[in-house]
């Protein structure tokens, strides 16, 4: 996750349409390893507890696309505060680093001002679970094929590059409505809700601009999603067996 970290700042200023890449690379290491962190943890929990539970017993593709719907919902809530704070911080909107920035922006906006961009960012809620459900769609398939329950790491990346990939590009639109709303910066263009984003993201680049930064981002997050998941998959298993061997019926 830690190296990445440059690339998600050059993401995040070609998506805000921000030009000075270089300067990015290293802005917001800190709050974006925290954050990543604590999403991916609190992600995954709620993710898991929620398809166990399938409390509108719905059928397996549409529970695994609600559950990962209302967790990344919950995370979202949860950590707008830290993404706002962490984009504005690798698009050195405001001095002083993550503190500063901190300061600043409740000095400017209040408290209103740490959850701007929530709306479309529960939105974008919406590639979570789109990728959760082609994942374990791709996840089933696999098992299958090899005749057993617990994939290879090859295996989980090749899932995981299917899942992401794909839901990346359906809802990129909403992650650069999202990113945009974040950034205070002033740069010609007034991004202060949904509906005057939109209109402006059309006037400066038409169509095209609501897939600005889509590659570089695939780039970014598919090392982190390969860490991730196969991290995930490997310490599931590892404790599923630990609990057959020393601790049945648990």
């Amino acid at each position: 996750m830690a190296w990445v970290v440059p690339i998600c700042g050059l993401s995040s200023r070609m998506l805000s349409g921000e030009k000075a890449f270089a300067q990015a690379f290293t802005k917001g290491f800190g709050i974006s390893l925290v954050g990543s962190s604590l999403a991916w943890g609190q992600y995954f929990y709620g993710y898991n507890v929620l398809k166990s539970a399938n409390p509108l017993n719905l059928p397996p593709a549409w529970n695994h696309l609600a559950s990962a719907f209302a967790a990344g919902c919950a995370v979202q809530a949860l950590l707008c505060p830290l993404w706002v704070v962490k984009v504005n911080v690798q698009l050195g909107v405001y001095p002083g680093g993550t503190a500063g920035c901190i300061r600043a922006l409740y000095r400017t906006e209040g408290l209103s001002g740490f959850y701007r961009g929530l709306t479309p960012g529960l939105w974008g809620c919406t590639q979570g679970a789109v990728q959760f459900m082609v994942y374990e769609a791709m996840r089933s398939k696999l098992q299958a094929y090899h005749g057993t329950e617990q994939l290879s790491p090859a295996d989980t990346m090749l899932a995981t590059t299917i899942a992401k990939s794909a839901s990346m590009i359906i809802t990129n639109p909403i992650t650069v409505l999202t990113v945009r709303m974040r950034d205070a910066g002033v740069r010609g263009y007034k991004y202060d809700n949904i509906w005057n984003s939109i209109r402006s993201i059309l006037a400066k680049d038409g169509v095209l601009g609501f897939y600005r930064g889509v590659l570089v981002s695939l780039v970014r997050v598919m090392p982190a999603q390969w860490c991730t998941f196969v991290t995930y998959e490997c310490v599931k298993d590892a404790i599923l067996r630990y609990q057959e061997t020393n601790c049945p019926g648990c």
